[in-house]
């Protein structure tokens, strides 16, 4: 696997008093372990947790080099992260402005805006 590609994944965001992780959605391995290398996606974990139990959101970043972390898990350093409360607010906005656009395509666009660059 190229571990310096830019890679997407979705999923259930999980807590533990040691470490951020991704489950269930497209998740490789079942889970990977979330690392954060500045203030700017740190907050956006934090927002992430914030918006409930569990929640659903979007991720960019890269496989980190080395062995896995914390038994089995993977660590993944991400460099953008997105609510899926907020892509679905981006979308129905969207959704208001252009009414040809399926559904779909409204969530995949509102989730490349959110994204920005990194996603491209």
């Amino acid at each position: 696997m190229n571990t310096n590609s830019q890679r997407v994944f979705y999923g259930n965001l999980g807590v533990t008093s040691d470490f951020y992780f991704l489950f269930n959605g497209n998740v490789p391995d079942s889970q990977i372990v979330l690392h954060v290398s500045d203030d700017e996606t740190s907050l956006g974990l934090a927002e992430a947790e914030a918006a409930g139990r569990f929640p659903f959101a979007t991720v960019v970043g890269r496989f980190e080099e080395g062995p896995p972390r914390h038994d089995h898990l993977r660590a993944f350093a991400i460099t953008r992260i997105v609510p899926h409360a907020a892509i679905r607010e981006r979308a129905f906005a969207i959704s208001l402005k252009d009414g040809e656009s399926t559904a779909e395509q409204n969530w995949l666009r509102a989730e490349g805006q959110l994204l920005g660059a990194s996603h491209q």
